[in-house]
């Protein structure tokens, strides 16, 4: 009881003397929808999420800093709570003060302030913003925003299939504050609140729950290397569900059976890099569930930026008299005229014994960039590292670099070969060689998308000889 009597303490400040605006509540309904959506398709003998929605009306913002909201249950559609898998949200995570109260039966109102409603159950959230912190946010509500989740069990009985029922929920009644109760801050007015109560329509099945909070990670800069991730689906009736992406191939891997009837299906979607070209796939992924029983179910769109795979890469050879150059041009092979360059590190490795670069000239993409720096020997006799960048973010900008044609050279260098009585056949090599930071290309924003498989070792001639 002591725990009751504290809270009873700190909140009874919302009982307003006069209450200005009023404060739009909403129980249930569609989440992917919206709060309007007064029709929840829920199924029998389920634990099931009462979501609420807060906005201010007309829709404005408003300052709420304390609240006792209890949620009325009609036992013959609704039969329990689950205290513990009720949640709440922000600003309610910052809060002084937020908890679930205990359960309180219909026989058990004040008949004067509630009136005596057998048959019926309520469960109180109970807030205020500043009573522990005093810098603790007040709910500022100006657009309908997500603030609890409700908990309920509904009743096992097959007889509600394929009804709407209008009357399963209403407003509850808290011992202390009786129906819901706003204050805008401890001490203040308080607002009038309008609840609103969703039908819940008891559906013969149930369509699948997309959960990407299950296990749904994805990179926003996925880099250089394929990657796969998983995602959730929750079918409430055990059905086989089957999905679709925007991006990615999908496929099942997993379906566990939670031993009452529902089943959690696993899905690992597979993304190939070369399927991309740098940022080409700039925008949302959404999914499509099927449980071939059901309208399809739509996810909400999760923004993504998937850089694929972009390349440079030399020509495999040059013919060279000793005494004499040829140029090696330096290409980089995009798939498509959405990547813009940034960028990059380009590192060459060779064998100074016998070739030498003479001189280096830049293709015609890279003529309005801002940062242009050659170092020789930057790793040793035989490594020229190349960096260019596009836009210093000056006061006076670069022009994009897009729409790059890859069979024309970024760049070429100019190579020597020494003289020198060189056996039929002679080979020697020049690639790529070192990490991460000797070889990187990146897009316009920054992101390294590109890392070679170039030499492991400095190059060498002398087992080609």
């Amino acid at each position: 009881m002591k725990k009751l009597l504290v809270v009873l303490v700190i909140l009874t400040f919302v009982v307003s003397v006069s209450a200005r605006d009023d404060l739009n509540i909403w129980f249930g309904g569609d989440f992917d929808e919206g709060p309007w959506n007064d029709i929840q398709s829920v199924g029998t003998n389920k634990w099931i999420e009462i979501p609420v929605f807060f906005m201010g009306d007309p829709p404005e913002e408003v300052f709420v800093g304390d609240m006792m909201l209890p949620l009325g249950i009609n036992m013959t559609y609704l039969d329990a709570f689950d205290i513990d898998a009720c949640t709440y949200f922000y600003p309610f995570t910052e809060w002084g003060i937020k908890e679930f109260l205990n359960e309180h039966p219909g026989e058990d109102w004040d008949e004067e302030q509630c009136g005596v409603t057998p048959g019926w159950n309520s469960l109180t959230f109970a807030g205020n913003a500043r009573f522990i912190d005093p810098n603790a946010p007040l709910g500022h509500w100006e657009t309908p925003t997500l603030g609890l989740i409700f908990s309920v069990h509904t009743v096992d009985n097959d007889d509600l299939l394929g009804q709407t029922i209008c009357d399963a929920m209403a407003d509850g009644c808290d011992p202390y504050q009786f129906r819901p109760n706003i204050g805008d801050s401890i001490g203040g007015e308080g607002y009038d609140p309008i609840t609103w109560y969703a039908c819940l329509y008891f559906s013969p099945n149930q369509p699948p729950i997309i959960d990407p909070a299950g296990s749904f990670a994805l990179p926003y800069d996925c880099g250089y290397a394929d990657f796969t991730v998983d995602l959730e689906v929750w079918d409430p009736d055990g059905d086989d569900v089957t999905l679709e992406a925007t991006v990615g191939t999908w496929t099942l891997t997993s379906s566990e059976y939670d031993g009452e009837g529902a089943v959690t299906h696993t899905f690992t979607g597979d993304f190939d890099m070369e399927d991309f070209c740098g940022r080409c796939f700039s925008g949302d992924l959404s999914f499509i569930a099927n449980d071939g029983q059901n309208d399809p179910v739509f996810s909400d769109a999760y923004p993504i930026a998937i850089v694929g795979e972009i390349t440079a890469s030399m020509d495999e050879g040059l013919e060279l008299i000793p005494g004499e150059t040829a140029w090696m041009p330096v290409y980089l092979n995009v798939c498509g005229p959405c990547f813009c360059l940034g960028g990059f590190t380009l590192t060459v490795g060779f064998d100074a014994s016998v070739l030498s670069i003479t001189d280096v000239m830049l293709g015609n993409a890279l003529m309005g960039g801002e940062y242009w720096n050659i170092n020789y020997g930057v790793d040793g006799p035989g490594t020229v590292r190349f960096v260019f960048i596009n836009d210093l973010n000056d006061p006076n900008p670069a022009d994009p670099i897009c729409d790059m044609d890859p069979t024309e050279a970024i760049f070429s260098f100019e190579m020597l070969l020494a003289v020198y009585d060189y056996p039929v056949d002679f080979f020697s090599p020049v690639c790529f060689t070192g990490d991460f930071y000797a070889n990187s290309v990146s897009d316009d924003g920054g992101y390294h998308i590109w890392i070679p498989d170039g030499c492991d070792d400095a190059p060498d001639s002398s087992e080609y000889g």
